[in-house]
């Protein structure tokens, strides 16, 4: 057991929600040792990440993969602001790249802001007990973030040395459009080791032990990304990055990408689960990106999803409500984008 002593030092920003229902990026944990400035310099890239308390503890996991600097959103309500405190303190005293390269930005409705109290405090944990101690703290309910970081769930690891890759790769492509760079994302099984690299991946699908993200959630929302084909692909064993393929853009895709900070943002009006990925790869396709698929790299996320386990009732309420607005939000990019070339139609609702 270690007995630490951890401040945090907060900034607050005031980041209204669109529509104002949300403050989606009041907090800024500013942290005590913090290498940005010289990591910057080595990597071009950063991992905008989002998460819930419960969540977090994948943390580890991506910092273990990931090199460069990394920015988490996370939703928080008032009740567990200490909770979360105390747990990002923990995982920055146990995991030394965590304390230096990550910053945390908070996330929360109006009418439940964080508890305000000291911001010193005495934190009790043993660091082999990560997992553990989540799960006994955290009892929140899974909610997303959106415009505050737009590029992958906290919950969806990175391949190994992606980050050098990617950095070299992003210096030397020349992109003759506008270029949004996917990375595949993969289910694995848990009873799995996390692949090595691409080839050992491909032989999991090939066993059942992999298959592509949202598969038996909502297939649609992947295929563009074509996995066969990018499987199939035999330079895998290539050390560098390469375009495997451009995606042939369908109306329900939601890719994972890399793309500069210039890109259209989430629309928010869709609030909570549904319309928010799909709807920015709208408009971008429709603003004339191309969805270019990198090989050899991809991001995995841990456990077969099942509607059954993981698609909870209060989803198919939330996508209802969101599918009323696309006509207008369609509408309107076509009016913004006039060579507007998205004719597809609307997303099929879920099941």
């Amino acid at each position: 057991m270690t007995n630490v002593q951890c401040s945090l030092y907060i900034t607050i920003l005031k980041t209204m929600h669109l529509l104002g229902k949300f403050i989606v990026q009041e907090f800024i944990l500013h942290l005590l040792v913090i290498n940005l400035k010289k990591i910057s310099n080595i990597y071009n890239v950063c991992l905008a990440t989002q998460s819930s308390l419960e969540r977090l503890y994948s943390l580890v996991e991506v910092t273990d993969h990931w090199k460069a600097s990394v920015s988490v959103s996370v939703f928080i309500g008032g009740s567990d602001f200490p909770l979360l405190k105390s747990y990002i303190s923990y995982l920055r005293h146990c995991f030394p790249r965590i304390r230096d390269y990550v910053t945390f930005h908070l996330a929360f409705s109006p009418d439940h802001p964080p508890i305000e109290d000291d911001f010193t405090f005495i934190l009790n944990q043993n660091c082999a007990n990560l997992k553990k101690c989540s799960k006994n703290w955290c009892n929140t309910e899974l909610k997303r973030l959106r415009n505050g970081k737009r590029k992958f769930y906290i919950d969806i690891i990175p391949s190994y040395g992606i980050t050098e890759r990617l950095d070299e790769f992003l210096e030397t492509v020349q992109c003759e459009k506008l270029c949004a760079y996917v990375i595949p994302v993969y289910e694995i099984d848990d009873k799995v080791i996390f692949p090595e690299d691409k080839s050992m991946l491909v032989n999991y699908t090939k066993h059942g032990l992999a298959r592509p993200f949202h598969d038996k959630i909502y297939k649609l929302a992947q295929a563009s990304t074509d996995y066969k084909r990018w499987e199939e692909n035999d330079d895998h064993e290539n050390d560098f990055i390469y375009v495997s393929h451009t995606a042939k853009y369908k109306d329900t895709y939601e890719p994972f990408f890399v793309v500069l900070d210039t890109a259209p943002l989430y629309d928010e009006r869709f609030i909570g689960y549904g319309c928010t990925r799909n709807t920015q790869a709208y408009e971008m396709n429709a603003a004339g990106y191309e969805f270019q698929v990198l090989s050899p790299v991809f991001a995995c996320h841990w456990h077969f999803q099942t509607l059954k386990e993981d698609y909870y009732p209060w989803r198919n309420k939330q996508l209802r409500v969101n599918y009323k607005k696309v006509s207008q939000f369609k509408s309107e990019i076509k009016a913004r984008y006039p060579t507007e070339k998205n004719k597809e139609t609307k997303p099929k609702e879920e099941k």
